[in-house]
């Protein structure tokens, strides 16, 4: 392989790239400009929209109208919150600022107190479950149920204010009975804590940048792979491009290698761009995290974050190079590229699911592993080094596996030239000619499908199997010929290569024998 031909298609398909305003506007000023913009704004919006809400009046359910007198019997006792340091109330807002929520309250009485928050009829409901002694104050107990529906911000913003309301109509009673026997707070107390808040603007970038990083990666790479492929087809040049005197394989890496810096430019650039968000435009004060320096950022992160994106740059662009190779035109390569956007999204989506951690299937799962291992960088999560070397190395495989793919695609005749090409033309038998030994992009392929699968069964059984390591050895001995020679064998078979001299099955040196001899006594 001529490196100097490649690197004269390589810099030629760059060079005519980025001469392209599509492509200027796609990679630099969308992610430079725009992301950040909507970020902000999304952030300030979702912040007025808080702040409008938290003044509105406060519609609570009740299920009965003795519940309604007695909660406003109770809250027409509501006092100011005092800044003391043994009680719960050390983070309420200022004395001044403070406004009795009995002046804000709309009561709504109803037979289904559920339903009625529900079908946001109401913002939370309050019901009484329990009334202990309501004739004296000072033994006067009450059990309240509060029905809220967290994801609706007037529901969890009505529970919230309802719920400290109480609180502090509490605290004050639980004062006046100590008072009465002349004991004082900081001697009932056998416990305070302080609150420690440890979320930094990282850990707020972990829930949102991986998607946005995959998601742009992704689209960074779609223009220049479709331009590069349907756009030759549709501009009638591809046929001409194919007789110079260059390898197709040649051909093919520059190509590969153009989309693939494409895609890690505006993976890059909007990298930096909502980096820069986060040091000057206030985006963790809007998110309303704790005032903290722009340090909160894991910088040592960023850089393992970008090397993590280029095997993922890889995968990507060898998927849309050979998806698009079958294409004749931007408008049946846009219909193709839609498919893979979801088939990369689905697995994105699922690891960014609360609960989902960085080990076990997770590790290998494509795409998938990308973003849980951005989401830990970016939080500043503690990983291990296996951990990050598990998850580069399956990437790299996947990696590996479809640019195989794209250069299969890419160099068949039947792809070419065929007005009907599809993926069943290129996997046909009768198309395929016979060799001695398969080829590297073959090899790298089937590794590429093994890897993950050998991964999964070995997690199944061990967790099928708790316990028992004779019995996950015995099915990894029998499974292991499957995956490892009959699985093979049979691959070799169908794409017409040699299986005694691709397997090694020719008669072994007696050096060979006396190393297989001593590995085994090892």
């Amino acid at each position: 392989m001529n490196f100097t031909r490649i690197k004269t298609i390589y810099c030629k398909e760059l060079v005519d790239l980025l001469r392209d305003r599509r492509t200027v506007i796609a990679t630099i000023i969308v992610p430079v400009v725009l992301y950040p913009m909507l970020m902000l704004f999304s952030v300030q919006a979702a912040s007025v929209q808080t702040g409008r809400v938290s003044t509105e009046q406060v519609v609570v359910g009740v299920s009965s109208e003795d519940d309604k007198n007695t909660l406003m019997r109770l809250l027409a006792s509501e006092q100011a919150p005092e800044k003391l340091q043994n009680t719960i109330d050390d983070q309420e807002a200022e004395v001044e600022d403070f406004v009795p929520l009995i002046q804000s309250v709309h009561w709504v009485v109803t037979d289904d107190l559920q339903e009625a928050v529900q079908s946001h009829q109401v913002a939370c409901g309050v019901q009484i479950t329990q009334i202990k002694n309501p004739d004296d104050p000072l033994l006067e107990q009450i059990a309240f149920e509060l029905l809220v529906q967290t994801d609706q911000i007037r529901s969890r913003i009505a529970s919230r204010r309802f719920e400290s309301a109480f609180r502090r109509i509490g605290n004050a009673r639980v004062n006046q009975r100590l008072e009465s026997l002349s004991v004082k707070r900081d001697v009932i107390d056998p416990f305070f804590f302080t609150e420690i808040n440890l979320t930094t603007s990282g850990s707020l970038l972990g829930l949102i940048l991986p998607l946005l990083l995959v998601l742009i990666t992704l689209t960074s790479a779609i223009y220049p792979a479709i331009d590069l492929t349907a756009g030759e087809h549709e501009r009638g040049t591809l046929e001409t491009l194919m007789v110079c005197p260059v390898p197709v394989s040649e051909l093919v890496a520059g190509k590969f290698l153009t989309v693939v810096t494409i895609a890690l430019l505006g993976a890059t650039l909007n990298l930096a761009s909502v980096a820069a968000t986060v040091y000057f435009g206030g985006l963790t004060d809007l998110l309303g995290a704790m005032d903290q320096n722009a340090s909160d950022l894991p910088l040592a992160a960023i850089p393992i974050v970008l090397l993590a994106l280029i095997p993922f740059a890889v995968l990507t662009s060898a998927i849309l190079v050979a998806v698009c190779g079958f294409t004749r035109s931007f408008k049946e390569a846009q219909n193709y590229v839609t498919p893979v956007i979801l088939a990369t999204l689905l697995p994105a989506m699922v690891a960014n699911m609360p609960g989902m951690q960085l080990e076990g299937p997770m590790l290998v799962l494509p795409v998938g592993n990308m973003v849980l291992l951005l989401r830990d960088l970016l939080s500043g999560t503690h990983l291990q080094g296996y951990q990050i070397v598990m998850v580069l190395l399956s990437t790299s495989l996947y990696a590996g596996g479809a640019v195989a793919l794209a250069a299969q695609t890419f160099g068949r005749e039947s792809v070419l030239f065929s007005d009907n090409a599809s993926m069943k033309s290129l996997l046909q038998r009768q198309m395929i000619r016979r060799k001695v030994f398969p080829t590297m992009g073959l090899a790298c392929l089937y590794v590429a499908m093994l890897f993950p699968a050998w991964f999964y069964i070995q997690n199944m059984l061990q967790r099928q199997l708790i316990g028992d390591m004779v019995s996950v050895l015995s099915w990894i001995a029998v499974l292991m010929p499957v995956f490892f020679a009959i699985l093979p064998a049979v691959m070799l078979w169908y794409f017409k290569c040699q299986l005694k001299p691709s397997l090694g099955l020719e008669r072994a040196t007696p050096r060979y024998w006396i190393s297989g001899l001593l590995l085994g006594l090892s």
